[in-house]
């Protein structure tokens, strides 16, 4: 994971120092609103402040080559630069002193900050060498955050750790095994990627019968016949000069990311096995393999270690028991032979599945409901602590370098292949290592080639993850129903006792809010007179900023579709920002607009419909235009509008 602070130094201390406002908004939230302002100044000068999240998302990209800058601007910035948010404390900005802000805008600083409101450059006097620090920001990488680092537990002492919200205690024996530390995972400071041309009868050929001898004697292993697969395998290669395919071309060099695509059983794992074999031992090239389940990985471990390869499995530690488990099922049911002998011998893989923590034999925990650890519970780093100590530091399980748990993490820093499931790539932490990377980030730093099998599953994996999409109201899976579930049981678990803390209160306030807001919603759409409001709302994506600018076009007598007059469509434009924008961002938060008496009925646990409806008409009637009045078109919208603010 990368630093996302360290870039800002001192300067917020420093603007601290010399008198900053820090009542109006946080320093640190300040510098991030003028690195992108400086950003934009330096890099596309007289836009206005509705491009940066065009430039940041990709979707606008400079003729110059500004891909690192802008990823450093995205990371840097963070929050800061979602959309509301960056308009928010870009008004928030405008109230600081002239003399603090390095930028100004160049239009009526009476009216609201907007997607068209342009930013430049001006002197200031209050730390006037902060400049160098975004132009640093924009240039240097961002370092990674260092991993913390913990010493082993001692000897002969008692040490506790948390297990399922209880505290168990371990003491460790007087004589502990000498061992050497683990070897730790680097970033580094940069690589240079050299393309790779694979031939198929120079390079390939030779694995495919190395493989083939090598399994000679190892009837067990099914996995077999490598050189004719590759005779069979009819490989097609996209030319580029004219976009046709090239039948059975002698070799093909592989330089950044290149997509194999055929049909199911057309050889395409066999070919990426071979480059995988060859890459490592012929070339001393390291490669990572992501395969589609943890079964899977540890038939490719088994297969590449029976060849000799160094290759270690790389699974997520919340389910690694449930995996061990499965693994050992699947070996006493298919295994031809329970005992292992010299014609039958042990699956390399197996070394890798032993879920035992070596520290059951020292736990002095007594109670009924005693079980085995589980291995997501295993104490390993960082969560030991001297019983009794003060303070209690945290230390690392002393028996690391002996532990059959462990055997994958203690080999992962010099073994040749890696090979791990989509799920472990993207959410686990890479350990032990010298700074806080997923595996799919200290890849980046240690393999050679990157393989993914079943890229479209693959894929799939990713998406679930990373798109923002979530169902609000659901039978059992909805957002609403989880989290007034997952905090019941969560106050109910601790007696209470967090009900104390102010942000739990406003949390419970806000979740009785938004509880009451999608009864009230889903009565007003089931109702026969609902079919307004779905007529109204469709089955086109919509957000509160789009629903309240239609509001204040009702209210400006503008039609629902099309442009209407200029002047109208200013003042409507000028009516959103001045009195909805804020409501529309933070709802929650947002104080002094129109609304607020509106909303003080809406949010009220016992809500009274007709006060709230009152409330609404003489907001509605205290905002209208006369042209709106005088046109019908109020009238005709009343309903629709009480519904939309609804």
């Amino acid at each position: 994971m990368r630093d996302l602070s360290a870039w800002l130094g001192h300067l917020p201390k420093d603007l601290r120092s010399q008198g900053f406002p820090d009542h109006i908004m946080p320093a640190a939230e300040f510098c991030r609103v003028e690195l992108g302002l400086y950003f934009l100044a330096t890099h596309f000068p007289g836009e206005p402040v509705g491009v940066l999240q065009p430039v940041l998302s990709g979707y606008v990209q400079d003729a110059a080559d500004t891909g690192p800058v802008i990823r450093r601007v995205r990371h840097r910035m963070g929050d800061v630069a979602r959309r509301g948010y960056w308009r928010k404390l870009l008004n928030q900005y405008m109230r600081i002193p002239d003399a603090v802000r390095a930028f100004d805008r160049t239009d009526d600083p009476g009216r609201r900050v907007s997607d068209t409101t342009v930013f430049a450059a001006r002197p200031s006097s209050v730390c006037a060498g902060r400049d160098d620090t975004y132009a640093a920001a924009l240039a240097d990488p961002l370092a990674y955050r260092a991993a913390r680092q913990y010493s082993p537990a001692e000897a002969g002492k008692r040490y506790t750790f948390p297990v399922a919200g209880a505290t168990e205690y371990v003491r460790f024996p007087d004589r502990l095994p000498a061992a050497a530390p683990l070897p730790l995972l680097s970033p580094v400071a940069g690589r240079i990627r050299e393309p790779w041309t694979v031939a198929f009868q120079k390079d390939l050929g030779p694995v495919a019968e190395w493989i083939d001898d090598q399994l000679a004697g190892r009837p067990e292993i099914t996995n077999r016949n490598w050189r004719k697969r590759l005779d069979d395998l009819w490989f097609s290669l996209v030319d580029p000069s004219s976009g046709g395919l090239r039948d059975q071309p002698a070799e093909f060099t592989i330089d950044g990311v290149e997509h194999i695509v055929g049909l199911m059983n057309s050889g395409k794992t066999t070919l990426t096995d071979l480059i995988t074999i060859d890459g490592a031992r012929n070339h001393g090239k390291r490669v990572m393999q992501v395969v589609g389940s943890v079964g899977d990985v540890y038939a490719k471990v088994s297969f590449l270690r029976a060849l000799g390869i160094d290759a270690v499995p790389l699974i997520g530690r919340s389910s690694r028991g449930e995996h061990a488990a499965r693994y050992w099922r699947t070996m006493v049911e298919e295994s031809a032979v329970l005992v292992p002998d010299e014609y039958n011998p042990a699956d390399p893989a197996a070394a890798y599945a032993n879920m035992s923590c070596l520290l059951e034999p020292y736990r002095q925990t007594m109670r009924p409901d005693w079980a085995p650890l589980r291995p997501e519970d295993f104490p390993c780093r960082g969560q030991l602590r001297e019983a009794g100590a003060e303070p209690a530091r945290a230390c690392d399980c002393p028996l690391l370098p002996v532990c059959p748990a462990q055997k994958a993490l203690r080999e992962v820093a010099t073994a040749q292949v890696w090979v791990t499931t989509p799920q472990c790539l993207v959410a686990s932490k890479a350990e032990p290592a010298s700074a806080e990377m997923r595996w799919f980030e200290q890849a980046q730093h240690d393999m050679d080639l990157l393989i993914i099998d079943e890229a479209d599953a693959v894929q799939r994996v990713l998406d679930t993850r990373f798109v923002q999409t979530e169902q609000l109201v659901a039978t059992e899976k909805g957002w609403s129903h989880r989290m007034a579930r997952y905090t019941n049981d969560a106050l109910a678990g601790m007696g209470m006792a967090p009900a104390v803390d102010p942000e739990v209160q406003q949390w419970h306030e806000f979740l009785q809010i938004h509880q009451q807001a999608v009864f009230t919603l889903n009565r007003l759409a089931l109702a026969p007179s609902g079919r307004q409001l779905r007529d109204l709302l469709g089955d086109a994506t919509f957000t509160a900023h789009s629903l309240f600018r239609q509001v204040a076009r009702m209210l400006h007598g503008l039609p629902r579709h099309g442009e209407g007059d200029k002047a109208a469509e200013d003042a409507a434009e000028d009516f959103y920002q001045k009195q909805l924008q804020d409501f529309a961002e933070q709802p929650s938060e947002a104080g002094g607009h129109g609304l607020q008496a509106a909303v003080a009925q809406l949010t009220r646990l016992r809500r009274d419909d007709d006060a709230v409806r009152s409330a609404l008409d003489q907001w509605i009637d205290a905002s209208a235009t006369a042209d709106a009045t005088a046109s019908g078109s109020l009238g005709r919208h009343r309903e629709l509008l009480r519904l939309k603010d609804l």
